[in-house]
């Protein structure tokens, strides 16, 4: 039996917060569409085009009960930092997603238990995972605060200041994450009405952009100068973003630069490609009337060849060295524009994203550095899967500094890529003694109870945030307007969830609890179908 096999045999056996459940787990066992899914490894051929058609079919088996609107909650209530995650090849990525989601599914129920916190997710708009993932990361916060140790200099630094921007990362990602869902599922007008607006609105901007009017936004909005350049960018995402923006809409998310939070522009410059590209430029070989094959042949004669597309074509441009990507071209209005995948990914809620370097004679001796990312979620083009039409593009304005001086003495070696797992695992799990504080966290027992209070640990955080000296933008690095922002929000979920429903709220949830069989065997099946997708892809 494989691992994968073995992973659901465990879900299979799971024991649920609500004894009751048993009787239902039973029954779902011996479930068609269960037996259906469970011997799609069986069937799927080593064929990754076999592969991914028998994951697609179990995953939808489970959504199609619900019409999408497990598949929905389900999404709502998974982390946005897995660990380990882009370390990982496509298959292992399936695997965690896999796991994250039958998680989520079981932390959603929570709100299913509780008329009251059903009442809060509501209002709200935060799910119990993503309120048990902020206490933790809270919680871990706290702690690292707390310990002395964390505020001695080594070397001229405090490892506490590690610590906490790592922390910060991720409970502001956290926030982007489930609003990004929240756009998805419900609409940007629905979601600027959300108290979980007040949050995010800090360091991020979201409109809704359409035809010239919203393209020129966008141009204006990230401060490109060459719309080439954005054209190249809006494709990489294989969407026809641009048709879609000029026959209907996208939304746009702009995020305000932040040198702790939000730093893509130093995750462009940082990363493997672009490094190379500095060096060339160092060398002269980009501007002033140099040819763009200049560059090109610098990125091939260290270690890139053209790259060749499943079909067996050469594709124009494009460049590879062993897992990584390059784009190098030349627009009509001269700019020289690198575009690649950026091998550093600071910002959890990002993730990978696409990373832009633009060089031109106009700019002065500087280069414009910017990102993108598309929103989409684990299964955003399933039929059914109760998510919006309209793109989530997140964009940051571009950032036109000098250009880096590498100057390296070593051999160009030093900058080809190292093997992906161990660098991406680096940068992305920044910290070990971060993940060390919130696995000692998460080591606590946290169930329906937990989820209503107001946890000690975030009341205990914040009022060492109201003590008179606390340097906010050094041991903590939020304003105090945005921890102002967020202590209400929190207040009001565990307001409206440790209070008590009215005879009206408690009827209407368990009329739309028995109408929608929450109970049953609905979420299971959407759970195992998810980890069934896992074990055809895994399968040996």
């Amino acid at each position: 039996m494989s691992d994968s096999n073995e992973l659901m045999k465990k879900a299979l056996n799971l024991k649920f917060e609500n004894k009751n459940n048993q009787g239902n787990l039973d029954a779902f066992r011996n479930h068609n569409v269960v037996k259906t899914i469970t011997n799609l490894p069986n069937v799927a051929s080593k064929s990754k085009t076999n592969l991914a058609i028998s994951a697609g079919l179990a995953l939808g088996a489970g959504l199609i009960l619900k019409k999408g609107h497990l598949f929905a909650k389900a999404a709502k209530n998974m982390r946005n930092f897995l660990p380990g995650y882009y370390s990982q090849n496509a298959v292992g990525k399936v695997g965690i997603l896999a796991k994250e989601g039958i998680v989520g599914m079981g932390k959603a129920s929570r709100s299913l238990r509780s008329p009251e916190l059903a009442l809060a997710t509501k209002t709200t708009d935060l799910q119990p995972a993503i309120k048990q993932s902020l206490d933790e990361l809270f919680a871990a916060k706290n702690i690292a605060l707390k310990n002395p140790k964390n505020w001695i200099k080594v070397k001229g630094e405090t490892p506490g200041t590690s610590i906490i921007s790592d922390l910060d990362k991720k409970i502001n990602s956290e926030f982007h994450n489930a609003y990004a869902v929240l756009t998805r599922t419900k609409g940007l007008e629905y979601a600027k009405k959300s108290p979980l607006y007040n949050v995010v609105k800090n360091y991020a901007t979201y409109s809704k952009e359409s035809g010239k009017v919203g393209y020129k936004n966008i141009l204006k909005q990230m401060d490109i100068k060459d719309k080439e350049v954005l054209d190249t960018s809006l494709s990489a995402w294989n969407q026809n973003l641009k048709s879609k923006l000029m026959t209907k809409n996208i939304n746009v998310a702009n995020f305000k630069f932040s040198p702790t939070l939000q730093n893509q522009a130093r995750d462009a410059q940082f990363s493997n490609q672009g490094k190379l590209a500095f060096l060339a430029h160092e060398k002269g070989l980009i501007g002033k009337g140099k040819h763009i094959r200049h560059l090109q042949d610098y990125f091939m004669n260290n270690g890139y060849k053209p790259y060749v597309n499943n079909q067996g074509k050469v594709v124009k441009n494009m460049f590879q060295n062993q897992d990584l990507k390059v784009l190098i071209k030349k627009t009509k209005a001269g700019t020289t524009h690198v575009q690649y995948s950026s091998t550093i990914k600071s910002n959890p809620h990002w993730g990978g994203f696409n990373a832009n370097l633009t060089f031109s004679d106009k700019y002065k001796g500087k280069v414009g550095l910017f990102g993108t990312d598309m929103y989409d979620i684990a299964g955003d083009k399933v039929a059914g899967a109760a998510l919006r039409n309209t793109p989530l593009l997140n964009v940051q304005k571009v950032k036109y500094q000098t250009v880096p001086l590498i100057k390296s003495k070593e051999p160009i070696a030093h900058i080809k890529p190292n093997p992906r797992k161990k660098y991406e695992t680096n940068s992305y799990n920044k910290s070990k003694e971060t993940q060390g504080i919130i696995e000692e966290v998460k080591a606590k027992p946290y169930g329906l109870k937990e989820t209503k209070e107001y946890s000690k640990d975030v009341e205990e955080y914040f009022g060492l945030l109201d003590k008179k000296g606390m340097q906010l933008n050094t041991k903590t690095r939020f304003t105090k307007t945005y921890s102002e922002d967020v202590k209400t929000y929190y207040k009001l979920f565990t307001d409206v969830s440790s209070g008590t429903a009215t005879a009206i709220q408690k009827r209407n949830f368990y009329i739309a609890k028995a109408r929608l069989g929450i109970e049953t065997a609905g979420p299971l099946v959407a759970g195992a179908s998810i980890l069934a997708a896992n074990a055809a892809l895994n399968d040996d």
